[in-house]
């Protein structure tokens, strides 16, 4: 049976007293049918509990069967009409039978129903009518079977009453007890009445209890249950105050008759017994209080230590700015904070309580609605869902939900926070407005760089290539001077074009890359002596180190060359004195999966060098360490820039270790093949 417990309650002891009820009940039932098989096979010991002693009727067996019976029908776990009807049925039996022999007693008539299924001869021990159970037997099951029909109502106050009929039954059985134990022949039988039997005094002990425990928590046995002092205190003492009189009154009673010591020494045994249980139970009372009292108090400060941190963290929730809701499993909303009032616009008791759909736009449907739920009870959901205010208006949100468990790990409720994102979603819109425009931009600014290049390109052609035949024709110093700078400049300016060209169309994406497999140490070889003669102009030694003559690689040639060529006359343009070398080599990397071969070029000079934190500038577009109309060194800062761009296409690094004045080695490292 399902009991629904208040927070006071000892939810152990209720545990236990149901238990014990269950196993009252099926006591009962076994022992009225082990009874109700001696009548059938006339087995005496299964009747009575000796020879000359009275006898358990056969009626009486069948009310304890039944009687029984109902007690384990009422703590089945599946509750249904039909359970509760088929425990009135056999409730009523039982009453019907007990009210028909206290009639036969009051009228001193025979019905015809004592002897119905088993036949009794006349003269049995205790029994004046032959087959008819006793009037405090009778009585006893009135109360019980009165009990199982109104507790089955399940409401308090028939609870209660059911309570209180078993209590009047099980009084009447200790009264019984006590006759039996001490002689006293009233007090479990009247004159020229049957008494009743040891084993129905046995059995209605066992049942009157299991009836009274049959609902633990509610009624007059609620006391019982209590986790507070009351409770304790029943629990310890009411079982030794109820059977502890009764043995010892009658062990002292024995001895008196047996004549071990006289009756004044008798009642001195019970008084010095019922003094030593008295501060017995004093002392272990006292002993339980104060551990009780202890560990209540431990409990109070966990429960105030557990309050003070809730109150911390439910101000916390209260004023962060983001909006916070608290829903049930059924998504049923039972706390918002102040932050969400604001945002959404709504009072507090006008959400509480609703369904936490009121809050999505009903024309606006998105498959994160239903999944929401669902993936939260999994664990957590994030994402992006349109909200609606209550004035209406529909509004971005992230939200980010997850589950509140209790102590034992079960879901207990939902937690969502909410941050409106309009603002954001703005900004991003306005960034990607601006991206598209710079991208269009760019588009534009290539294709006015490629329409530059064909009208740059084709006259600067013919000014060079006549200012080229004009220094073989001229012997005039001056003018061939004259036509070398004039040949310089074109140069200057074709190669500053070419730049201009191969950054746009990187940053176009449109740089096609044709690999194939080539000599490295070939093209370095050549790129690099195309160089001499600008070395020596002026004044630097130039020396190429191959270390290895054939060094292959699949990629693509011409930007290779490119590499080269930047970082050779970057080298010789920032060197003033000294020398330059070009080392090209192959480096092996072992690992665990697989053995890399790469190339290794590095540009080593003894030019003007670079500060530390100049490192990452120099391969910035249109950027060097000197700029400006004061700088020393002419250029336009794209060569890096490019070649950087370009080992990254090929799937390699580029760096630079310099110091200040001490010169720079550049060094590009690309996947090579293994020859």
């Amino acid at each position: 049976m399902h009991i629904q417990m208040s927070s006071n309650t000892n939810t152990r002891a209720v545990s236990l007293l149901m238990k014990y009820s269950r196993i009252a009940g099926a006591a009962a039932f076994i022992g009225g049918c082990v009874v109700f098989a001696g009548w059938i096979f006339n087995i005496p010991i299964l009747m009575s509990f000796q020879p000359m002693s009275v006898t358990m009727k056969c009626n009486t067996a069948l009310a304890f069967i039944l009687t029984g019976g109902c007690l384990l029908l009422f703590h089945r776990h599946r509750k249904s009409l039909a359970n509760d009807l088929m425990i009135k049925v056999f409730a009523s039996v039982v009453l019907i039978l007990s009210l028909l022999n206290v009639a036969e007693y009051i009228s001193r008539s025979d019905l015809g129903i004592d002897q119905v299924i088993v036949y009794e001869p006349p003269g049995t021990p205790g029994t004046y009518n032959p087959g008819r159970m006793a009037p405090n037997t009778a009585f006893c099951f009135i109360c019980l079977s009165t009990a199982m029909v109104l507790v089955t109502i399940r409401r308090k106050r028939t609870i209660m009453i059911s309570q209180i009929m078993g209590l009047l039954s099980l009084l009447m059985t200790i009264t019984a007890l006590i006759g039996f134990l001490y002689s006293i022949n009233e007090f479990y039988g009247f004159d020229n009445l049957t008494k009743m039997a040891h084993y129905a005094i046995i059995l209605f002990i066992i049942l009157d209890t299991g009836v009274l425990c049959a609902v633990p928590d509610k009624g007059i046995m609620d006391i019982v249950c209590e986790k507070e002092i009351g409770g304790f205190i029943v629990r310890r003492l009411l079982p030794a105050i109820l059977f502890v009189p009764i043995f010892v009154g009658w062990l002292s009673l024995q001895g008196t008759r047996a004549g071990w010591f006289s009756s004044s020494l008798g009642v001195l045994i019970v008084a010095v017994t019922y003094i030593l249980l008295i501060m017995t139970l004093v002392w272990k009372v006292a002993r339980s209080l104060d551990t009780f009292d202890i560990e209540k108090k431990t409990a109070q400060l966990s429960l105030d230590k557990s309050v003070k941190e809730n109150r911390f963290l439910a101000n916390s929730i209260a004023c962060i700015n983001e909006s916070v809701s608290i829903t049930d499993e059924k998504d049923i909303i039972i706390f918002v904070n102040d932050a969400f009032l604001s945002t959404y616009g709504y009072e507090r008791e006008e959400v509480i309580g609703r369904h936490i759909s009121m809050l999505q736009p009903k024309e606006v449907i998105t498959e994160a609605k239903s999944n929401i739920l669902s993936e939260t009870m999994k664990g957590s959901w994030k994402g992006e869902i349109l909200n609606q205010r209550k004035d209406g208006t529909i509004f971005p949100i992230y939200l980010s939900t997850s589950i509140i468990k209790d102590e034992k790990g079960n879901p207990e409720a939902l937690i969502g926070v909410a941050v409106d994102i309009s603002e954001r979603i703005r900004n991003r819109e306005e960034l990607i407005s601006a991206k598209e425009k710079a991208e269009e931009i760019s588009r534009l600014k290539t294709s006015l760089l490629n329409n530059m290049s064909h009208e740059l390109r084709t006259p600067l052609i013919g000014v060079m290539g006549f200012a080229e035949i004009l220094q073989s024709e001229i012997d005039d110093p001056v003018h061939k001077e004259m036509l070398a700078l004039i040949h310089n400049g074109g140069k200057r300016l074709s190669d500053t074009l070419n730049l201009l060209l191969e950054l746009s169309k990187i940053e176009a994406d449109r740089l096609e890359i044709r690999n194939k497999q080539f000599n490295l140490s070939e093209v370095t070889r050549r790129q690099a002596e195309s160089y001499e003669g600008a070395a020596r102009i002026k004044g630097l030694a130039l020396s190429i180190i191959i270390k290895d003559d054939n060094i292959l690689a699949n990629s693509d040639e011409n930007m290779y060359s490119q590499i080269v060529d930047n970082l050779v006359n970057n080298a010789i343009k920032f060197t003033v004195k000294g020398k330059i070398k070009v080392i090209l080599e192959k480096e092996v990397n072992y690992t665990e999966d697989k053995t890399e071969f790469n190339a290794v070029l590095k540009v080593v000079d003894t030019g003007i060098g670079l500060a530390e934190e100049n490192f990452n500038l120099i391969f910035e577009e249109y950027r060097q360490v000197s700029e400006g109309l004061s700088r020393n060194f002419q250029g336009t800062g794209l060569g890096l820039t490019v070649t950087k761009k370009f080992v990254e296409k090929l799937g390699g690094t580029v760096s630079v270790e310099s110091k200040l004045g001490s010169g720079s080695t550049f060094t590009v490292i690309l996947p090579a093949i293994n020859n």
